[in-house]
């Protein structure tokens, strides 16, 4: 990473240019510019990756620079330096693309080395995308143009036939079958992120094409971040089965390969072997049904075939939602409402069980989950609300690992009862907590009624007579947890039940739940529950959420 600093003042260059520690961050050399003139005639020779640069310079000015910068080399990054009275002149730069911008008179040297880690974090992972590409971006973008167009219109098997040749499919599609490749990933959040710091998103679809140029003798273009698809052309005379076998040991290899890199579980459904072009869009439907099949399984296998016949059946669904929206509620209600985690296991065990046997669509698979998983959320919400403070977690989340309960059933379910497991330790501690010393009651209520205010360790500690460094650590000592994280789930909590209880925005909930901006609100949210407030509604109404910021 070649980086420029630019400014029309030699002390500003000199203070970043020896306030961040460029080696560690990956720099191969680091360069001075008076002006924006002077870099752009001196391109070629520092080929610049990163350009930390002033606003306002003479001769080529912040703005002017950065639009010549991006014109000669897109993928450079820019940060802008500004005063607090140049903000339109941020926004100009933001818009041509620069990557971030710092307030030059106050910024700090640690500021300056984790803004300049984070855009160095995100060039690596670029330069990761371009390496595992095998296609030229052209002809990946052709394809994928290909695939949209025919899976979301109705052509005739003559026009997909020529749609495929002009964008460059090497299928003939003349014998031919379809698969889908679906990826996940158990730290694959939202906010999550690889062993490399690389969000996950940008990893798995990284990981994704670089396997579909392995795939030289198949057509595999990723559609969506976790899910590729995979046209497969049977040889002239190839038996149906010979197909299928060698068409199986390629994607198990794939498979094996996503395992290696990114700990990914991968599944795969392929279609029924056609002739006919002109059903390429019903194919892919196969295909991601048969590969939402898996959900069910219990053997570990990768691949699953379409079956002949195989259409949903509403009746059964609807017995099998009733199933799980009656008898399971009751039984799992009354069992966590006891502290009966033995009772609440077995009623698990028995109701996915039956949800295995009946073989249900994947839509019902998913309501089925979905009602289970509300029950118990609601079970730890009685909890909560018993012990005002005490963090349940959620099922998906409570263990600091994330988990995605659609992608089987079996082990979902297995982590039901480690949850019910976590709901009992806690009521253990509650009692335990019946006998921390008499200060650390006053002071749990003090914050029970105070925390929607202005509540800090320092405050607290003089309301009663304390001093700061003994409250915490006291405080840590007999409950466990830190002072700050006690606060924010009394905070999480209330907010909780206005996001279900209200039709407050998210801005209204902020403030009265002692958070000072909802941006920052609803990013704690989110590190406690696992959701966004919104989704967290969403889920404990049955319906899409409506907060407003």
């Amino acid at each position: 990473m070649n980086v420029i600093i630019v400014d029309d003042e030699a002390i500003v260059r000199q203070g970043i240019k020896y306030s961040v520690d460029w080696g560690r961050l990956g720099a191969g050399r680091v360069e001075e510019a008076a002006n924006g003139r002077e870099v752009m005639n001196r391109w070629e020779e520092w080929e610049p990756d990163l350009i930390v640069t002033d606003i306002k310079m003479p001769v080529l000015d912040g703005i002017g620079l950065i639009r010549e910068a991006k014109a000669r080399k897109s993928s450079c990054r820019c940060v802008v330096l500004s005063c607090a009275d140049e903000f339109e002149y941020v926004k100009e730069a933001l818009m041509l693309g620069a990557s971030d911008y710092l307030l030059k008179m106050t910024v700090r040297p640690e500021e300056l080395m984790a803004c300049i880690g984070r855009i160095a974090k995100e060039m690596e992972a670029d330069e990761e995308t371009d390496r595992t590409i095998g296609r030229s971006e052209a002809d990946r973008f052709k394809l994928e143009a290909f695939f949209r167009d025919a899976l979301s219109y109705q052509h005739a098997g003559g026009r997909i036939r020529e749609l495929a040749r002009l964008q460059g499919l090497q299928s003939p599609l003349n014998r031919f079958c379809v698969a889908v490749m679906q990826t996940g990933l158990p730290w694959a959040e939202a906010d999550g992120a690889d062993e490399r710091g690389v969000p996950a998103p940008a990893s798995l679809a990284a990981a994704i094409d670089s396997l579909a140029s392995r795939m030289r003798e198949y057509d595999c273009v990723r559609l969506e971040d976790r899910e590729a698809i995979l046209v497969a052309e049977a040889l002239p005379g190839e038996a149906e089965e010979a197909f299928a076998d060698r068409l199986d040991r390629k994607l198990e290899e794939l498979a094996g390969l996503l395992r290696e890199r990114l700990a990914a579980e991968t599944r795969v459904g392929v279609s029924r072997l056609q002739e006919d072009a002109g059903l390429l869009p019903e194919m892919y439907r196969e295909a991601r049904r048969a590969a939402r099949r898996h959900c069910l399984r219990t053997d570990g296998a990768v691949v699953l075939r379409s079956e002949a016949g195989e259409t949903e059946r509403p009746d059964e669904d609807e017995r099998i939602l009733a199933r799980f929206g009656n008898e399971l509620r009751v039984r799992l209600a009354n069992a966590l409402a006891a502290g009966n985690e033995a009772a609440a296991a077995q009623a698990v065990d028995e109701a996915f069980a039956s949800l295995r046997e009946s073989r249900p669509s994947h839509r019902a698979v998913r309501a089925c989950i979905d009602r289970t998983l509300a029950i118990v959320r609601v079970a730890a919400l009685h909890l909560t609300e018993l012990n005002p403070g005490l963090d349940c977690g959620s099922p998906e989340t409570f263990d600091g690992r994330a988990f995605d309960p659609y992608w089987s059933a079996a082990a979902t379910a297995e982590r039901l009862k480690a949850y019910f497991g976590h709901l009992a330790a806690l009521r253990s501690g509650v009692r335990q907590e019946q006998g921390c010393r008499a200060v650390i009651r006053d002071v749990k209520r003090y914050l029970n009624a105070q925390f929607s205010g202005r509540v800090t360790l320092e405050e607290t500690a003089r309301h009663f007579h304390l001093s700061k460094n003994y409250l915490s650590e006291l405080f840590k000592s007999e409950t466990g947890q830190t002072f700050t994280r006690y606060v924010n789930q009394l905070r999480i909590q209330k907010a909780k039940e206005l996001i279900v209880h209200t039709n407050d925005t998210v801005s209204d909930i902020s403030d009265k739940t002692g958070f000072s901006d909802f941006r920052y609100f609803s990013r704690v949210f989110r590190r406690y529950t696992g959701v966004s407030p919104t989704e967290y509604k969403a889920r404990m109404m049955g319906t899409p959420g409506s907060l407003q910021p």
